[in-house]
């Protein structure tokens, strides 16, 4: 979870996507959009969704890392992408 400047709290869920959810208060989360518009298309060599994100902020830039993987298999990666708002629709792998 990060807090933008503004005093927002974004995190990026696993489940259906890379979905966020958003808090003035660390307690009451709404859902968002997805960070990716369009999925990576070298996701598909690995898995349809990804999961297990950690999102962070360095040099101006937000930076997410993420896994994607087929359950169950041996055939996984990791996929890092940036944004300079941390908002859904932003990022690029």
């Amino acid at each position: 979870m990060i807090r933008t400047s503004a005093g927002k709290y974004v995190l990026y869920a696993t489940g259906g996507g890379l979905v966020e959810r958003s808090s003035t208060n660390r307690i009451a989360f709404t859902s968002g959009r997805d960070a990716f518009t369009t999925k990576p298309s070298w996701w598909s060599s690995y898995a349809t969704e990804a999961w297990a994100s950690d999102i962070s902020y360095h040099g101006g830039k937000y930076l997410m890392y993420y896994a994607v993987s087929t359950f169950g298999s041996n055939k996984s990666a990791i996929g890092l992408a940036g944004s300079t708002t941390g908002e859904p629709d932003s990022w690029s792998d």
